[in-house]
C-alpha cells in the first residue's frame, strides 16, 4: 500500500452494509442528524454543514477506516448513530459554530465573523 493510499474497508463493515437497507438507514441518520442539529443551532450551523453532509462523512470515515466498526454482534444503525452524534459534537466545538440563534451573542458571533 502506498503512502496516499487508504486502508480498505472492514470486511465485517462491508458485510452488514450489503445486507442492509441503506435507504433506510441513510433516512433515519439524515433525521438523527437534523433533530441533532436544530436542537443546538435552530437550524445549520453557521459554518454551512447540512445533515446529509454529516451522513456522508459518517459512511467516508466508517469506510475509510477513521472510525472502527466494533467487535461482537454491533447493530449497524447504533454504529452510526454513535458517529453522527460524534461529528456533530466536534462541529459544535468549531469557534465558528460556537454562535447561538439569539442577540446577547451576536456581537460575539460578528466578532468572529470578521476574522473568519
Amino acid at each position: 500500500m502506498r503512502d496516499n493510499e487508504q486502508p480498505p474497508a472492514d470486511p465485517r463493515l462491508l458485510a452488514t452494509l450489503a445486507k442492509a437497507d441503506l435507504d433506510e438507514l441513510v433516512a433515519r441518520l439524515v433525521g438523527l442528524a437534523r433533530k441533532k442539529m436544530w436542537r443546538r443551532w435552530k437550524g445549520l450551523p453557521p459554518s454551512g454543514e447540512t445533515p446529509e453532509d454529516v451522513v456522508q462523512k459518517a459512511f467516508h470515515q466508517a469506510l475509510s477506516g477513521v472510525r472502527k466498526f466494533p467487535e461482537g454482534n454491533v447493530d449497524l444503525y447504533v454504529f452510526f448513530v454513535m458517529v453522527v452524534r460524534s461529528l456533530i459534537s466536534h462541529l459544535a466545538e468549531k469557534e465558528e459554530n460556537r454562535c447561538v440563534h439569539n442577540s446577547a451573542a451576536f456581537r460575539h458571533c460578528s466578532s468572529i465573523s470578521r476574522r473568519i
